[in-house]
């Protein structure tokens, strides 16, 4: 591999990555490179008329239930009104993974992976946290638990 830098006039920074073909290897460099943008680190949210920043390296779960939001974090929990849908576009980093349609976790605080009844799974996160792993979602889980220790 070639690493080059080259200065360039424009005020954003720009990364290009030039392959012979999009190779699981070259995706998994592009997610990298992607969850350490600039500005893209942390959410604010709103709780109780009360504004927080979270960085979302800290982020453990994102779960809902009837339009409410629960955020555990590695200090804290938050609850707010919200779809999962519109927290999921503000967590782009591959190290997020949705495990049913009502919750995602973050892979990086995934301890292990524990068969259930009917083909379900629970995942057992750091703080004892665990989540319920719909069967629809087993197979994508394992796959991007295989992308995200690639990436390591």
């Amino acid at each position: 591999m070639k690493v080059t830098y080259k200065q360039i006039d424009q005020s954003d920074t720009s990364v290009v990555v030039y392959a012979r073909a999009q190779t699981d290897s070259v995706t998994n460099l592009i997610g990298y490179i992607a969850e350490y943008n600039e500005g893209d680190n942390q959410i604010v949210i709103h709780e109780n008329g009360r504004m927080s920043i979270i960085q979302i390296a800290e982020i453990i779960t994102v779960e809902v239930q009837n339009k409410d939001l629960t955020i555990t974090t590695t200090s804290n929990i938050f609850h707010v009104r919200g779809a999962l849908s519109k927290m999921m576009e503000k967590l782009t980093q591959p190290s997020f993974a949705l495990v049913s349609q009502s919750a995602t976790i973050n892979l990086r605080y995934l301890d292990s992976l524990v068969a259930s009844f009917s083909g379900t799974m629970t995942a057992h996160l750091k703080k004892g946290q665990q989540v319920a792993v719909s069967r629809r979602f087993v197979p994508l889980l394992r796959q991007r638990i295989k992308t995200l220790q690639s990436q390591k």
